[in-house]
């Protein structure tokens, strides 16, 4: 998982676009004059604020998320293979990933893989998936990032969010780390796309990044600190992530059928394999979330040109 930027600065004043599937105005414009002139392609930014667009004539631009009342298709019910990669930013590191399904009703954990480089990756994801009509991957990187130096859209979004939680991304570029844009290259050749779409029988991937989502989904006023200090500091702060990640199964996901092994894992001391794994799980488990409330209790931050971010709702506590 990557670390959230140390230090929550004051952020360049920014137009950030910002997707949400519910109709409601996003949580960094607040009714400020805010409008969408009813085209997909009418974003509005009133005073240098959040431009917000609002699905309230028609269905989710970009083939989104549909409206509550679009007619039921019979590929809506299809089995989904949810993958949750916490991709390294090197070859030489392992990537933790998890696999889930869901039939509409229930779920179920399906297990673990911890492969090293692009090769291993691709290999693994390909097995997994290849008997499923419709696969949902959550990534843990910047998947989507057009720039050579310095930093995101969304990236500089995230500070002006959720900079009092510490839980602001670091700047992403391809410089920086090329390995994110080359994995995303390497997915489409396996007939992925970049996206958040729901209910339909295709392959999709999209980026998230769990540290606002843990914000959101437990409550927190700050982020879990288990990436930085000593390794006494760190199993505490993971200790408390496992305790957390066990009341979140039961509390929001009771139709998911657990494991022995994520028993194990949500309790075994921590070491990196296990961390990396149980990034993976929250990964596959916003993925999760998504796509068993059809993207209607889910905010997608920035866009699919500049970088994107998946994100429960705000108060998904409250489920």
């Amino acid at each position: 998982m990557r670390r959230p930027a140390s230090k929550a600065g004051n952020p360049d004043h920014l137009a950030a676009w910002v997707w949400e599937a519910r109709t409601r105005v996003g949580p960094c414009g607040g009714g400020n004059g805010l409008r969408s002139g009813g085209d997909d392609d009418a974003w509005t930014s009133v005073d240098g604020g959040c431009a917000v667009w609002q699905p309230i004539q028609r269905g989710a631009a970009f083939g989104g998320c549909p409206r509550s009342d679009a007619p039921h298709r019979p590929e809506e019910t299809l089995k989904v293979l949810l993958i949750g990669v916490d991709l390294a930013w090197g070859e030489k590191k392992h990537d933790g990933v998890c696999f889930l399904e869901w039939n509409g009703k229930r779920g179920s954990v399906l297990g673990f893989g911890y492969p090293q480089g692009d090769r291993e990756l691709m290999r693994l994801v390909g097995e997994r998936s290849r008997k499923y009509r419709t696969v949902f991957m959550t990534v843990d990187a910047p998947i989507v990032c057009p720039n050579r130096t310095g930093t995101r859209p969304v990236d500089r979004l995230t500070h002006r969010m959720f900079h009092r939680q510490h839980a602001a991304c670091h700047p992403a570029n391809t410089s920086r780390c090329p390995r994110p844009t080359r994995v995303a290259r390497l997915l489409a050749r396996k007939g992925f796309s970049i996206g958040w779409e729901v209910g339909k029988a295709k392959k999709t991937a999209a980026e998230v990044y769990p540290h606002p989502a843990m914000v959101r989904m437990f409550g927190l006023p700050r982020i879990i600190k288990y990436k930085k200090g000593s390794v006494v500091e760190r199993r505490g702060e993971f200790g408390r992530l496992q305790g957390l990640m066990r009341k979140l199964m039961k509390r929001s996901f009771p139709n998911v059928q657990i494991t022995q092994d994520t028993r194990s894992l949500l309790r075994e001391k921590w070491s990196k394999p296990v961390e990396d794994r149980t990034d993976a799980l929250f990964c596959a488990l916003i993925g999760m979330w998504h796509w068993m409330h059809r993207g209607k209790r889910s905010e997608v931050i920035g866009d699919r040109k500049t970088g994107f971010i998946l994100l429960p709702e705000e108060g998904a506590t409250r489920s």
